[in-house]
């Protein structure tokens, strides 16, 4: 059904399957076929920084296959002194499978500890986590302190997981 009907040889492919087989800024027969493949890649950028004993981990960009290891070292706690961590994903609207597998990876390295936070969550983002099972497991708010704010909470054991996840969405502070 998907093979062709006859064999095709190099010079004989189609036009358009001349293009899809050459990526882009490899030269065929000396010619350039189009902008290199880095300018096909979006932009992705990891901003680290500890606010009140709290690491925050700001991300832009989509989390795939391509840029999770990237964000997998900002998240990484090599000398273990990483007690919580808020994951800003205010400039993330997209989450691939290996992006939710680092953040269940790093929920429960750190729920031994203080906790992750997710803090600006986007509405495509909630609603990939809702679909997996994970919406009523992590933590999250609508901006980064209040995410602190959260995990300080429940290092004083005043928020339990009942309390936090009976919460409306319109609140500055929610389990979703």
């Amino acid at each position: 059904m998907f093979a062709p009907q006859r064999p095709l040889r190099p010079g004989n492919l189609p036009a358009s399957a001349d293009i899809d087989a050459v990526p882009r800024g490899v030269r065929n027969n000396g010619v350039r076929s189009g902008p290199p493949l880095r300018a096909l890649i979006p932009p992705f950028h990891v901003r680290v920084a500890e606010r009140d004993g709290v690491r925050v981990v700001e991300v832009e960009g989509e989390l795939d296959i391509l840029t999770v290891p990237s964000l997998a070292v900002a998240l990484g706690d090599d000398d273990g002194r990483a007690e919580a961590l808020v994951l800003d994903l205010a400039k993330v609207p997209f989450v691939s499978s290996t992006g939710v597998r680092l953040i269940v990876a790093s929920h429960r390295r750190l729920s031994r500890r203080r906790g992750l936070a997710l803090a600006c969550v986007q509405p495509s983002v909630a609603h990939l986590l809702e679909i997996v099972g994970l919406a009523n497991v992590l933590l999250s708010a609508a901006d980064v302190s209040a995410a602190s704010r959260l995990l300080a909470d429940r290092d004083d054991g005043a928020v339990d997981r009942a309390t936090v996840g009976s919460r409306k969405p319109s609140t500055a502070a929610t389990r979703s």
